[in-house]
């Protein structure tokens, strides 16, 4: 089974590694042919064919059942069935929803409701009128492929409810199930009410994660335990362990010892099915289940059945039902973090004298093991890796495991008997330790992969035979490849334009200083673009400080994440074009210069400080290497355009296009007078304004500009040297390309 599975897990994923598909029949003909080649390895071979039919027939299936382009951005009345727990925040609500409209609709769509005129609930039946586009994300390195998590999660369709007197609640029908976890989660919101450890029990008991903030995601992110608020294997693993303890004497009672056992056993696995079906029923919750089922099934078997065999069972349940799931960060982590577990806790030969407590010491070197052994998927899912992480997952596992969980799950099994339902508040305290605990220790160094990455090695060196984990840290070595940092050559810069939807943040790196110009937009959730993008692309390139911050002016799309850049990165200069509140800041204007590694850093405009307000405030900076220049210009309009070339406007190599695309910038002197090779502009894909307008992308083209828009092909990176002038490094959508994506079209 072992090679069966470790071929289907082979196949699954060697799909989603090419940028071109193969046809099917030749697929088909490569693999039968390895199977004839292999005739001595056939379970391999033949889960290689399974894995590569079910991740191509999957993949296409759910590509063909994406919104219609030609429906995108279209008003429709549509009757939807509210199908998730709404995410409700002050401004929007969020949940999925199932649609009849006047064209065939995907299923499930993703929705937004801004303002919502009545709360809405699971199960209600609703008429919205909506706008709907395909799904898609941002494009940036440090994060997830966008294009892989929406296929993995299921969402064919996302879109907003527009305000419209035709929107009307129809009727209400919500599931057994749905309003269980609803109850659930209202009782623990009237027990532990202001507590913000609420949360954290109602995402324990339920799965429901919409309550929790941002700071207290931001806190277990830092620590490395983000686990612990997912309903896990742990948790399911738990739920069944605690029914079949509490339930066996009381069976022992009626039945014979050998039958009360097996009675017991399966009494656990209902347990474990009815939490993960209440839970949501995820991928981790599913793996547990299925290895609960394989570990009783082995046991009403009498067959001895070791934990790999256990797990390649149910990675091959879980693939084979839900192929995209492969797709998932949850998936690859979930299921390495119980294999180097299995390795951990292989037996060890036993020691003369050795007392119960040298197991219990194992736990340290389990950690350190796990955190080693796990550094290469974290690696590779673009994930931070926290070194708090092994010393605060020491106190946080246990803590969970033995109070958390326990007392949420005792206080959903006795909440119609205990009207005070003091085990909530159990839980509850122990969260509140967890977060002192966690806070302090977030304080120390977190750093990303490559810096640290050859300690494991070294550890390998001194670690006495058999210890935990000393084996594992091999394993981290791979992960050296792929954290490149900071690489610019002398004489060069690097400009990185990153995916930030419809707003700006561009990154200029020389070889020993970084310069942010712009923030980004804020969005309505209440987080920003910083945090979600900018954030964890200074991670990935190892940024923990910037130099230099400028803010072109005002506007929340430029500047909705300053106070996450000021807080994370503590720029050193922070330059902006108007007042931003909260921030003291010098005031850009024309003259000021600077230069770093012969790299020339000048501000071309406003001619004097605060002399416009708005679009026209914005800061426009000259960044030059030799007679080689990139012109950034913000959101200037045309009057700052003409004052800009009454002043003797110099040609760049690269431009960021003035004010995304509209049709108020970019005239036609002002192209001329540039006369880029590369024109950038920074635009959301598919966004209700229409920006970049053909006709500005036109004049662009005309003028001999290669027109890039980063909302089309992501994150793009230009290097421009003193000797060698400008060229395109790499745009992300490019580099990331899968052959299930279509190809971008300015």
């Amino acid at each position: 089974m072992s090679w069966f599975f470790t071929g289907l897990l082979v196949g699954v994923y060697t799909p989603q590694l090419v940028s071109v598909m193969l046809p099917y029949a030749l697929c088909a003909f490569l693999t039968l042919t390895a199977v004839l080649v292999s005739a001595g390895a056939w379970r391999w071979a033949l889960g290689l064919l399974l894995g590569v039919l079910l991740q191509v027939t999957s993949t296409i299936a759910a590509v063909d059942a994406r919104l219609s382009p030609e429906v995108a951005g279209d008003s429709l009345v549509v009757r939807c069935t509210v199908s998730t727990i709404p995410a409700v925040s002050a401004q929007a609500a969020r949940f999925d929803a199932h649609c009849d409209g006047p064209v065939e609709l995907p299923t499930p769509v993703r929705l937004s409701w801004h303002q919502p005129a009545a709360s809405v609930r699971v199960g209600d039946r609703w008429q919205w009128v909506v706008r709907l586009r395909p799904p898609g994300g941002l494009s940036n390195p440090g994060r997830r492929d966008p294009e892989a998590s929406v296929l993995a999660a299921g969402t064919r369709a996302n879109g907003y409810v527009v305000r419209s007197s035709r929107n009307r609640l129809l009727a209400t029908t919500a599931t057994p199930v749905a309003q269980w976890r609803e109850a659930i989660r209202q009782r623990i919101r009237d027990v532990l009410p202001h507590r913000s450890a609420a949360a954290v029990v109602v995402a324990l008991a339920t799965g429901i994660r919409h309550d929790m903030t941002n700071a207290q995601w931001d806190r277990f992110r830092a620590s490395g335990t983000s686990h612990l608020v997912a309903i896990s294997g742990l948790h399911v693993g738990l739920v069944a362990a605690m029914v079949v303890w509490l339930s066996r004497p009381v069976l022992a009672c009626v039945l014979r010892s050998s039958s009360a056992r097996r009675a017991s056993v399966c009494l656990g696995l209902v347990a474990a099915l009815v939490f993960a079906v209440l839970s949501g029923w995820g991928v981790p919750a599913q793996r547990a289940c299925l290895m609960v089922l394989a570990v009783v099934l082995a046991g009403l078997a009498r067959r001895e059945t070791s934990g790999s065999e256990l797990l390649a069972v149910a990675g091959s349940l879980v693939l084979v039902s839900d192929t995209l799931a492969s797709l998932s960060t949850g998936f690859m982590l979930s299921f390495a973090a119980v294999a180097v577990l299995l390795w951990l806790f292989r037996p060890l030969p036993a020691r003369p004298g050795e007392s119960p407590t040298w197991r219990i010491g194992r736990l340290p070197g389990l950690q350190v093991g796990l955190f080693f052994g796990l550094l290469p998927a974290v690696a590779l899912t673009g994930q931070p890796a926290s070194l708090v992480a092994p010393l605060v997952n020491l106190v946080a596992v246990p803590l969970f495991s033995l109070v958390t969980v326990p007392a949420t799950l005792l206080g959903v099994l006795l909440m119609p008997l205990a009207q005070d339902a003091p085990w909530f508040r159990i839980a509850a305290w122990s969260v509140d330790g967890f977060s002192a605990f966690a806070d302090h220790a977030s304080g120390l160094p977190t750093l990303r992969v490559a810096i640290w990455v050859s300690l494991p090695a070294l550890l390998w060196v001194v670690l006495p035979v058999g210890f935990p984990g000393r084996a594992a840290a091999l394993l981290t070595l791979p992960a050296m490849l792929l954290s490149p940092g900071r690489s610019v050559p002398e004489g060069c810069f690097d400009a990185h334009f990153l995916d930030v939807g419809q707003g700006t943040a561009i990154v200029v790196e020389t070889r020993s200083q970084t310069l942010l110009y712009d923030t980004g937009p804020a969005y309505r959730s209440g987080r920003s673009a910083a945090e979600l993008n900018i954030l964890p692309f200074m991670r990935a390139r190892r940024v923990d400080r910037i130099d230099t911050l400028i803010v072109s002016h005002a506007d929340s799309d430029h500047a909705g994440g300053l106070a996450a850049i000021v807080a994370e990165l503590t720029p050193s200069w922070i330059y902006a074009g108007e007042p931003l509140p909260g921030v003291e800041v010098s005031y850009c204007h024309a003259g000021q210069a600077w230069i770093d590694n012969g790299i020339g850093f000048r501000f071309l405009y406003p001619h004097r400080p605060l002399a416009e307000s708005g679009n026209n405030a914005s800061c426009v900076l000259e960044v030059s290497a030799g007679t080689h220049r990139l012109l950034l210009t913000g959101d200037i309009e045309r009057d700052a355009e003409r004052r800009l070339l009454s002043t003797g406007l110099r040609r760049a190599a690269v431009v960021s296009v003035p004010h995304h695309g509209s049709r108020t910038s970019s005239t036609l002197p002002f192209v001329r007078a540039v006369a880029a090779r590369y024109a950038i502009v920074s635009a959301a894909a598919e966004n209700r304004w229409g920006l970049p307008i053909p006709d500005v992308v036109a004049r662009w083209k005309s003028a001999g500009s290669e027109f890039i828009n980063v909302g089309l092909a992501g994150y793009t990176r230009m290097r421009l040297c003193e000797d060698s002038g400008a060229h395109r490094m790499h745009s992300q959508r490019d580099r990331q390309r899968r052959w299930w994506q279509p190809t971008p079209v300015d």
